[in-house]
């Protein structure tokens, strides 16, 4: 069974209708992830979150996890672009490790045109 749900159609998951589903597939944002990760996990549901922003509330959703004795997993981020740069960035790392005289800094700076 496929359950899609929105801001405008919360309700329609539900008891009954998440009784025919295998998992919730949660890729919301800050504000509705939390809330949708815990009431699929109290309707039995596991979890697959790409979500971000939510964390402040992670203990809260690891709590109902292990209350309702659910199945949970997220990451920060599945996309192939952002999981290569984590694994370029930790290369970097440790090139510059064996580099004891140099001190990398990122800076931001804004352009403003005018």
């Amino acid at each position: 069974m496929v359950v899609r749900t929105d801001i405008d159609n919360p309700g329609d998951f539900n008891s009954s209708t998440a009784a025919g589903c295998n998992v919730a597939i949660e890729f919301s944002g800050p504000v509705a992830a939390a809330d949708n990760i815990i009431r699929a996990l109290s309707l039995g549901v596991p979890v697959v979150s790409g979500s971000t922003g939510w964390l402040a509330r992670y203990d809260e959703v690891v709590g109902v996890c292990t209350l309702k004795n659910g199945s949970f997993i997220h990451s920060s981020n599945y996309s192939i672009g952002v999981n290569i740069l984590f694994r370029l960035n930790a290369e970097m790392a440790r090139m510059m490790n064996m580099l004891p005289g140099y001190s990398p800094a990122i800076e931001r700076y804004t352009i403003l045109r005018t």
